[in-house]
């Protein structure tokens, strides 16, 4: 989405070229924010994973109060309240401080707060969640790969816009879309390979089972 935002913006509007370059930003932060809402969501599937409060015993309104299921899913409900609460404000604030599309980075900014505030109560009841997410880990295992591939990508960037520019063919722009996200993937699969050790098991284990499904349903 970031590197090859042109190709994104000619195929969802365009009529509406003169929003590439404008629309950099807002696509930096809506992807980055994806980002964070995944680390947000995976905090919400381990402390729902590992409470076990009433799986032996009877299952009580004041015992659901009382879990981590109860509090991962109240964070949910607090962030999208809050969410919908914030968005004519943060619109206004990014009109009020002369912010050029400010009613999509009103959106964007409002869905950051929403995203954080939930990570926060998620982490405030779970602080033992920094064992699962160890930030010397985290910068090896992701910032480290995902530099690299960024480094690498922004080198490949211009050559690949000229071998695949922009068009206004739906089909052709899908196609071309296509092929940048299989080379992407690929890009930050490879860095990931090099530079983690733990995406190296993962990535063959998904090798090994697609291959083992492939040949599976050509009935090898």
């Amino acid at each position: 989405m970031i590197f090859f935002e042109p190709n994104v913006l000619e195929f969802l509007r365009p009529t509406d070229i003169y929003l590439i370059g404008e629309l950099f930003v807002p696509v930096v932060l809506w992807s980055t924010m994806n980002v964070v809402l995944t680390v947000s969501q995976y905090i919400s599937t381990i402390m729902q994973g590992l409470d076990r409060v009433g799986m032996e015993s009877e299952i009580r309104l004041s015992t659901y109060w009382n879990s981590l299921v109860f509090f991962a899913n109240i964070a949910e409900f607090i962030s999208t309240v809050s969410y919908v609460a914030l968005i004519v404000s943060m619109i206004f604030l990014a009109k009020f401080i002369h912010i050029q599309l400010y009613v999509i980075d009103g959106v964007i900014i409002s869905s950051w707060i929403s995203i954080i505030l939930a990570i926060i109560i998620r982490a405030k009841k779970y602080p033992e969640i920094k064992e699962y997410i160890p930030v010397k880990s985290l910068l090896k295992e992701y910032a480290a790969p995902l530099l690299v591939a960024s480094a690498v990508l922004y080198v490949l960037k211009y050559p690949l816009m000229i071998v695949f520019a922009p068009t206004v063919s739906a089909i052709m722009g899908l196609a071309r879309l296509a092929v940048l996200l299989v080379i992407t993937t690929l890009v930050y699969a490879v860095s990931s390979a090099a530079i983690s050790g733990r995406v190296r098991p993962l990535i063959r284990t998904v090798l090994a089972r697609y291959l083992k499904w492939f040949k599976m349903s050509s009935g090898a």
